[in-house]
């Protein structure tokens, strides 16, 4: 919100949105405060789940681990029976 006329300019031109968000600065800036905080509080749980079609795909906290992107994919294309 702050650089972000140099930032567009020098990216070939402002997106419609942006004058949005220039003119609604407080609410934009409150509203990424508030989703930032829902983030960290997620993670602060250490829960990270992965869902394909409502099938549950990866769990951090069954697995006790992160996923590698290779596993997800794997995991993903045998239920899609790929």
């Amino acid at each position: 919100m702050m650089f972000g006329d140099g930032i567009w300019d020098s990216l070939g031109g402002q997106p419609g949105w942006w004058n949005e968000v220039k003119d609604n600065k407080m609410p934009v800036f409150v509203g990424l405060f508030l989703m930032n905080s829902m983030a960290n509080s997620q993670l602060s749980t250490g829960a990270f789940e992965i869902f394909y079609n409502g099938d549950l795909v990866f769990s951090k906290l069954a697995m006790g681990r992160m996923p590698s992107g290779r596993e997800v994919l794997l995991t993903i294309n045998g239920m899609r029976g790929a």
